[in-house]
Order: C-alpha cells, then sequence, then structure tokens
C-alpha cells in the first residue's frame, strides 16, 4: 500500500496503520516477508508479460504459504499452475 500510495497509484483515506489494525480486527494475519518466501521469488519462472515485482513476490509468498490470491488483476491468472487466484 506504501508503494502505491508513494507512486501515486492509491489514495488512502485512513492510515496504513489504522488500515492493518482493521484486518487485524477481522481476522486477517499480516505475513512478513521472510527469507524463505524471496529464496522461492528468485526460483519463480520468468513471465514475459507480467514483470512487476510485487506481483511476483505476493505470488511467492502465497505459494510458500500455501494461500489463495484474491485479485481482479487478470495477470495472476499466468501463474496458476503455482497458486490458485479468486476473483
Amino acid at each position: 500500500m506504501a508503494i502505491k500510495v508513494n507512486i501515486k497509484k492509491l489514495h488512502l483515506q485512513k492510515s496504513i496503520d489504522e488500515y492493518k489494525n482493521g484486518l487485524i480486527e477481522n481476522g486477517f494475519t499480516i505475513i512478513p516477508i521472510e527469507i524463505h518466501h524471496l529464496e522461492y521469488y528468485t526460483n519463480l519462472p520468468q513471465n514475459p508479460t507480467h514483470k512487476d515485482p510485487f506481483d511476483r513476490l505476493i505470488i511467492s509468498t502465497a505459494a510458500v504459504e500455501n494461500l489463495k490470491i484474491i485479485s481482479k488483476d487478470e495477470k495472476f491468472n499466468l501463474y496458476q499452475d503455482i497458486v490458485e487466484t479468486v476473483w
């Protein structure tokens, strides 16, 4: 969120900390980036039509943690053999 705010692709009505607290209050878990996520990232197959490093980190983290990705971004479909995307 901070990166999107910084590059003016997202405008927040509240602070990032308030969003974090709201997620936790609603039963979500904040997953820290760990070395095993980064190790997976370095071996994630490259896709010539999708080079977004942050999306690839999300994909790597979801794969390692055996989680589904919730997104409307169709680029995640390029990795359906690695991780399941929920629309």
